[in-house]
This record gives structure tokens, C-alpha cells and sequence, in this order.
């Protein structure tokens, strides 16, 4: 057993992990009569992978991916889902995204068992339900019909509907009723319902629970339908993952009245301010007793070729401290966000990193490399760190969870001004990078989504330079096409017009 492992196992864990989940009363608010951490049997090494924004892998793809995953030692995987599962009798939510079939699932689930890997559902079941309550037939399901409202206290406007609202019996009967069909098409026995973000409960007047808000206070009104959903679970036998933002960083209030099936997942991206950060939260649910896992994220959303300093320093800190307040394992989060143009070879190093992080085995770039070559077959690693490490080069403090890089070639002509910062000879120093590390290549015996994938990040810097030379018109005449076909050969037709769109169009 690792040193890892070894310290993983700490008397608090070894309580937790020594019953079996079962049934049991439903309780709520009783930290040391909970069963919910023995839903993980072994320390948890996971990967989340966003199929919701956009992206849609083919069968082929998530069958290696999965082969991939089996290599590096994990064996937990999860598609984050909020509308791209074909429900049946809803095929107005799903019907342009290409969604995975009850039989795919049960393939894919067959396929990731026999290696060792455990397929987790994956729902988003409170916000984040953005394509499901524009559609006319789902609007009064939503907190606030038809967005647009700003959250109380802040700047932020809302523009759309995000959440369902909790005090409508039909919105639980809904989520409800997708579990019930997209449930039984996996072995495991745990959920992962999100509920994340419900910023629809602070509309400032907008909602439809707002009577209630101002009654309770709106973590309440959250607090009340996420217990609704616990139960539900329960019922069926399944212990929630429960995302921890709403009751970690902004409501701790909240810790101590938590079902006792939850397992809270930490997540944190990047930098935050003391008290919101991992060496914060971990100790917080260690404290309330809490059973949870740390997620981490790949840096690659909202950027063209990841950031790949942003993810080790990500890791580093989510297992330091993971590890020392007990949590039950850790997760990779790879998201979608901003169209999802990144390629997955993007993932592979954050995949590696954490795999070895895990054991306690902080390993430098040049053994990441070697590490990424050896699962792609092919002498690209340090090339491909290279292209990741790219968005260090743009002149701008780093910050927040989307590059300049990005930023400039999606926001396009209204980017393109002088006052951000982002200097010729920023971009010039970009430009020699990349035309270094790309000449560094020889992927002719590369496997094809290997070849594909630099071809994708070469095509999005290519854009940013016609971008950069003011020739915006030929970035959204010229690369679609191009984008298109590589898109296609790895992944479902669904969401790349709105890939496309984002990326591009402006």
C-alpha cells in the first residue's frame, strides 16, 4: 500500500467506510450516523468529463477514453448531463444534441465495469438547466420563466432561466422523473445531482419562491428541495454527490442540516480568497464530519490550449489538502464552457498528474511528458505542455477561469482594442512559442485523435492570428469548415453549431 493510501485511511475513514450502504430511516443532520461514505468501497480516483455543453463524444471516443483512464488508475468516470441523455417522451430538450441512448449507457457501463471503473449518473437536477427552460413546454417549471433578472446584492444580471423552482411540486416530480429513466441503465449505486449555482433563489423579486426567500432566506428555500431530492434517492437506494458551494463557500450554516446519504463535492478551479479556498473548505467538512471528495479541473474551458500551470497548482493544492483533512478521494472535472473547442488531448496531462499526485508523487514536467507519450504512442508531450503553458505568454496577470487567449479570438472584433492590455509583442512572443513547439512535432505515426487534436489547437491559433491581424471575416468564413471536420471525426453533431457559433462568429 502507498504512503497515499496509508494516510488515506485514517481512523475517521476507516468508521465511515465500515458499513454498507443499506436502508435505512432518512435522516437529516446527523454527521455521525452517516452511511453515505461506504458508497465508496475503495479511495475514489474519478474523472467528470461536460457532455453537455456542445460536446458529445462518439461511442469510439468514450471507449478510449475509458482504456485511458483504466491505464492511469482510476476507477471512477461520470458525463456530466443536463439535457444530452434521450429521456424518453422529452425529445423537443434533447433532439439537436445528439444525445447517449439508454442502450449506449448500458454498453458504456458494461465496458468501463470490465475494466475496473465504476460508471457513476450524472443529472444536474436544481440549476444549470438552461436548456431545458427555454423551451415553451418546460418554462413554468423555472424559478424565474424566462430570465432575465439580477442577482440581489450584486452586479450580475441573469439572462436566462437557470433553475427550477423549489416550491412547485410539478419542477420535483420532473427531476424525479428523469432519474427514474436514466438510472437503471447503471450498476452504481450513486447520483450526482450538482445543485450548484441556484443564484435564480436571489432575483431580487423575480422568482416564484420569493415569498418564500424572504420568509426562510433563500439557502433555506435551497436547502428544503435538495433534502426533497435526498429522499427521493434514498427511497431508490442511492447515495447523492452533492456539489458543496452553495453550503461550503456560501452558506456553512448549511453544513449541519445535510441529508445523511450526501457526499459533498469541493470543487475549486483556481485561485480563491482565504476562507473560500481548499485549505478552507476541506478542514470545514472534515470539521462538521462531513463525508466528501476534492474535484479539481483540467484548466481547459474557456481557453484554446488549456493552462496547464493553473491545473498543476489546482492539484496540488485540492490533494495537500484533501489528503490532510480526509477526504475520500479525488475527481477531475474537464468542462465545456465557451463552446467546448478545446480537444480532449488537452485533458490527457491533467488525467496524469492527479493519477500521480494521488500516491503522493509530484512528478515535474519532464516526467509528465514521458508519461503522455508512453499513453499516446507517439513523441508529443513536450510539445503538447508547450501549446498548454501558451497562455502564460499574454502580458495579463492570471486570473479568473477563461484565458485572454480565448477571450480574443471568441469575443473577436469587440475584443480587439487597445486597453486590455495584450501587447504586439505579447502576441508576437505567442506566435513564436507555438511555431516552436509545433515545428518540435512529428506526429506522421501518431494515433488519429492524437493528429487531430494538435490539429484543432493549431487551427484556434491560427484564428487568433488572422484575429490579431485584423482580418476577422476570413476567421468566420475560413475556420468553421475546417473546425467542422475535425469536430466530427471524434464527436456527435450536436452542439457544434453553437460551438461554432461561440468561437467564431463574432
Amino acid at each position: 500500500m502507498s504512503s497515499f493510501w496509508r494516510r488515506f485511511f485514517t481512523v475517521e475513514a476507516v468508521v465511515l467506510l465500515s458499513t454498507i450502504v443499506g436502508a435505512t430511516e432518512y435522516q437529516e443532520g446527523v454527521p455521525n450516523g452517516r452511511t453515505a461514505a461506504a458508497a465508496i468501497k475503495k479511495p475514489l480516483l474519478g474523472y467528470q468529463l461536460d457532455i453537455s455543453r456542445d460536446k458529445v463524444p462518439t461511442m469510439k471516443t468514450l471507449y478510449r477514453i475509458v482504456d485511458l483512464l483504466a491505464a492511469c488508475g482510476y476507477n471512477c468516470f461520470q458525463l456530466y448531463m443536463e439535457h444530452t441523455f434521450a429521456y424518453k417522451g422529452h425529445e423537443e430538450a434533447w433532439a439537436n444534441a445528439s444525445p447517449l441512448t439508454a442502450e449506449e449507457i448500458r454498453a458504456l457501463d458494461d465496458y468501463c465495469a470490465e475494466r475496473g471503473i465504476e460508471l457513476v449518473p450524472n443529472q444536474n437536477s436544481f440549476g444549470h438547466l438552461e436548456k431545458w427552460l427555454e423551451l415553451p413546454r418546460y418554462r413554468q417549471l423555472a424559478e424565474v420563466p424566462g430570465g432575465g433578472f439580477p442577482k440581489k446584492g450584486t452586479t450580475m444580471w441573469l439572462k436566462q432561466a437557470h433553475a427550477l423552482c423549489p416550491t412547485d411540486p410539478k419542477a420535483f416530480e420532473f427531476i424525479i422523473s428523469l432519474w427514474d429513466d436514466l438510472t437503471p441503465n447503471f450498476r452504481s449505486k450513486m447520483l450526482t445531482i450538482h445543485c450548484d449555482e441556484v443564484w435564480d433563489l436571489e432575483s431580487d423579486g423575480h422568482g416564484r419562491s420569493w415569498q418564500e426567500v424572504m420568509k426562510k432566506g433563500s439557502q433555506y428555500v435551497w436547502l428544503d428541495f435538495v433534502k426533497k431530492l435526498c429522499a427521493a434517492a434514498e427511497q431508490r437506494g442511492r447515495t447523492v454527490l452533492l456539489d458543496d458551494d452553495m453550503f461550503v463557500r456560501h452558506y456553512p450554516e448549511l453544513i449541519s442540516k445535510l441529508p445523511s446519504n450526501v457526499i459533498a463535492i469541493d470543487w475549486n478551479y483556481g485561485r480563491r480568497p482565504p476562507g473560500k479556498d481548499f485549505a478552507a473548505t476541506t478542514l470545514r467538512l472534515k470539521e462538521a464530519g462531513i463525508p466528501y471528495v476534492v474535484q479539481c479541473g483540467t484548466s481547459g474551458w474557456t481557453s484554446l490550449t488549456g493552462r496547464h500551470a493553473n491545473m498543476t497548482n489546482n492539484v496540488r493544492e485540492g490533494v495537500t489538502y484533501g489528503r490532510q483533512n480526509g477526504a475520500l478521494g479525488f475527481i477531475m472535472s474537464e468542462w465545456g464552457d465557451g463552446g467546448h473547442c478545446q480537444p480532449w488531448i488537452t485533458t490527457l496531462p491533467a488525467l496524469v498528474y492527479l493519477s500521480h499526485a494521488v500516491k503522493d508523487e509530484w512528478i515535474d514536467d519532464v516526467r509528465l511528458a514521458t508519461e503522455v507519450d508512453r499513453l499516446t504512442g507517439t513523441v508529443c508531450g513536450q510539445a503538447l505542455l508547450r501549446y498548454q503553458n501558451l497562455y502564460l505568454l499574454d502580458g495579463k496577470p492570471e486570473a479568473g477561469y477563461m484565458s485572454e487567449l480565448y477571450r480574443r479570438l471568441s469575443q473577436g472584433e469587440q475584443w480587439m482594442r487597445p486597453d486590455h492590455g495584450m501587447t504586439d509583442e505579447d502576441m508576437k512572443a505567442i506566435f513564436a512559442e507555438w511555431q516552436s513547439a509545433k515545428d518540435s512535432l512529428d506526429l506522421k505515426d501518431a494515433p488519429d485523435w492524437v493528429r487531430d487534436g494538435f490539429a484543432t489547437m493549431d487551427l484556434l491559433l491560427e484564428s487568433l492570428k488572422l484575429r490579431w491581424k485584423g482580418e476577422h471575416e476570413r476567421v468566420r468564413c475560413e475556420m468553421p469548415p475546417r473546425y467542422r471536420a475535425l469536430w466530427l471525426r471524434h464527436n456527435r453533431p450536436g452542439g457544434l453549431d453553437d460551438s461554432v457559433k461561440q468561437v467564431f462568429s463574432r
